[in-house]
């Protein structure tokens, strides 16, 4: 009987605490004119950076070296190209029909 009372009043206390006033009013806020921050950016140019490529965007000389000895010594990239350029070539073979011309004779 103890615990179900102090149960009770446990329940009310926290259910209580939630509760706001039936006269509750919602304060009334100052809110400025304009909005607070810095002035509107200027109107934007014809080229965007989006626009740019990926390593024109950094405008640093060591960074643009590093990023040119990069791609020339890459030899991942090299392979991949190399095989898109085989595949275009034996592309173009089956499709001119060259190849069936020879497995006839």
């Amino acid at each position: 009987m103890r615990a179900s009372y102090f149960a009770i009043v446990a329940a009310y206390t926290l259910l209580s605490g939630c509760a706001v006033g039936p006269n509750y009013k919602r304060p009334e806020l100052q809110v400025p004119a304009s909005f607070r921050g810095p002035a509107p950016l200027p109107e934007p140019q014809a080229a965007s950076l989006a626009d740019l490529k990926w390593f024109e965007v950094f405008r640093n000389e060591a960074l643009q070296e590093l990023i040119g000895v990069a791609l020339e010594q890459n030899y991942d990239l090299r392979d991949a190209v190399t095989r898109v350029e085989q595949v275009r070539a034996n592309l173009g073979i089956t499709r001119s029909g060259i190849g069936e011309a020879s497995t006839r004779s």
